[in-house]
């Protein structure tokens, strides 16, 4: 019997199914996204389709508008869910891209920008009744196969890199117009490109992107336990085919990555080369462990637990020190590990992985041995290279580690609490110096956004100064507080974990079997069985 004829027959049992396959493809949750444009002051923050771009010393607010569809006015920069946002090395341009499959480069020069009003609000003057409004125009657009998860640009600013959600790391040339020109691009004629392959993974998320100081790296994560290093070439729309190391150690999904290199010191006049003096890697992971790594040999410089599991929580968080013989490296050949890696998140397959009739419930799929604890979110590199703030999951506060570049190693400098900001997301440092996070109600239809700013003092602890750094109104532009959301987190409860979708889902043996019974392959097996019980009842 078809599909069609098997639905009209049991019209129950066949809306039953498509309700339950609509529950397994629905969309990862909206999540809060922080950028801050180098050497100026203005601040993105994003969350689901609303991004906010303002100025928070003039008060200007910038806007950015697809380019109009036939007979349409103008609509948002994206028709789903934002999960690439980030600045160019140089500021020239922001970088957006959603679940609508597309990149976008917006020109975010002031040259460009088209002011509403004459003249905008001095910098420290009083921007709270004022309304200056620019815009910013398309000056680039991409198409992508699938649904981005990462971004990134090369270190020069003359490419743009975005992954997506099945292990393929894209890129585009960025064609901008010369400094102080009034050219721009016309929005009816800007059309979606077709990008490059860069590099890929093998069928599994891209958490993170990052280019090395020196620009010849390209680091690169994924929920698969590993981060990759590349070697960008010469000509990157060619791909990059050259793998320098792997960073093997992480016993979960690592969840961002981040290059740290030392200040530079004018009064030596020397630059040591690497890894003595130079950049180094750090990644975050579901594990709740940050790493540091010798991204040209792959070697484990540190590691720091930021994230004790939940058996262990009484114990110290301070895990500084060499992290050598913390564990095995992952990846390493266990039985089971290299099956099912292909496997995209949101697969029907059941957790006896494809292909094996066993009924036992086991899962030939590489699974954490790390215990569970909260994953590290967000990882952020002040300037001089000397701070590292660690977001996780779950908690209010941010982790500020020192960074000894002598003794490479990363130790707990300071715990660092908003009393406004709940629950922090990401994190980044401006360039003033001032560490900016962003967070709220953890919920997986969530619209608030919660925005904090801090400063470092003189004996280097940072403290919070959002009050003093952005004024009433920019505030409201920037943050979302909705009623319905605060309540429900004032009321207490579960929180929902932004991470899940990163992790293996794990089956006791009754639902294992229920879902084995629902996938494709076992229907298929089922009706050749009861075939060949028919012609054997026929032959006797």
């Amino acid at each position: 019997m078809g599909r069609r004829r098997w639905n009209k027959k049991h019209p129950e049992k066949a809306a039953e199914q498509r309700q339950q396959q609509l529950r397994q493809d629905a969309g990862d949750p909206p999540v809060r996204l922080l950028a801050l444009q180098p050497n100026s002051t203005t601040v993105a923050v994003a969350i689901g389709t609303r991004l906010a771009v303002v100025d928070y010393k003039t008060g200007c607010e910038y806007t950015l508008s697809a380019p109009p569809q036939a007979g349409q006015p103008q609509c948002q920069p994206h028709a789903g869910c934002l999960r690439v946002l980030l600045f160019s090395p140089d500021g020239r341009c922001l970088l957006t891209g959603g679940d609508d499959k597309s990149a976008r480069l917006w020109l975010a020069e002031a040259e460009t920008a088209r002011t509403s009003e004459a003249e905008a609000p001095a910098a420290g003057a009083d921007v709270s009744a004022g309304s200056a409004t620019a815009n910013w125009c398309c000056a680039n657009a991409w198409l992508t196969p699938k649904k981005m998860s990462a971004g990134g640009f090369t270190r020069d600013g003359s490419y743009a890199m975005f992954a997506d959600k099945f292990g393929d790391v894209l890129i585009g040339r960025v064609a901008l117009p010369a400094p102080g020109t009034e050219q721009q691009p016309e929005p009816q004629q800007l059309q979606l490109q077709t990008p490059g392959s860069l590099l890929g993974h093998f069928c599994t998320i891209v958490t993170g992107v990052a280019a090395s100081p020196c620009g010849r790296y390209l680091a690169t994560s994924d929920k698969d336990f590993k981060v990759r290093v590349s070697v960008l070439p010469s000509e990157p729309l060619q791909g990059s085919y050259e793998i320098q190391c792997y960073c093997l150690g992480h016993q979960d999904f690592v969840s961002c990555v981040a290059f740290a290199a030392p200040a530079v010191r004018s009064a030596d006049g020397q630059q040591q080369q690497q890894p003595q003096g130079g950049a180094v890697l750090l990644s975050g992971s579901g594990d709740g462990t940050v790493r540091m790594w010798d991204h040209v040999t792959g070697r484990q410089l540190a590691s720091y637990v930021a994230s004790a599991p939940a058996a262990a929580a009484g114990g110290g968080a301070e895990g500084g020190g060499s992290g050598g013989a913390e564990e095995e490296p992952s990846g390493a050949g266990e039985e089971g590990e290299e099956e099912g890696d292909g496997e995209e998140e949101g697969a029907e397959e059941g957790p006896a992985g494809a292909g094996q009739g066993d009924a036992d419930g086991v899962e030939p799929q590489r699974r954490s041995k790390a215990p569970p604890c909260a994953s590290v979110l967000s990882l952020a590199v002040s300037a001089d290279g000397s701070t590292v703030a660690v977001v996780v999951e779950g908690e209010d506060e941010v982790q500020l580690l020192s960074l000894d570049w002598e003794k490479r190693a990363l130790t707990l400098q300071q715990r660092l609490r908003w009393p406004d900001v709940r629950y922090p997301c990401q994190v980044a440092f401006g360039p003033t110096g001032h560490l900016w996070v962003v967070g709220g109600v953890p919920l997986p239809t969530a619209r608030s956004v919660h925005v904090g700013v801090a400063q470092r003092g003189p004996t280097g602890h940072f403290t919070p100064c959002t009050d003093e750094v952005l004024s009433t109104r920019v505030r409201s532009l920037l943050e979302a507080r909705v009623e319905e959301e605060e309540a429900k987190m004032a009321e207490g409860g579960e929180l929902f974990l932004y991470s899940k979708h990163l992790r293996k889902p794990v089956y006791d043996e009754s639902e294992a079997l229920t879902r084995k019974r629902m996938r494709n392959d076992h229907k298929e097996t089922q009706r050749l069985a009861a075939l060949r019980l028919r012609q054997d009842e026929k032959a006797k």
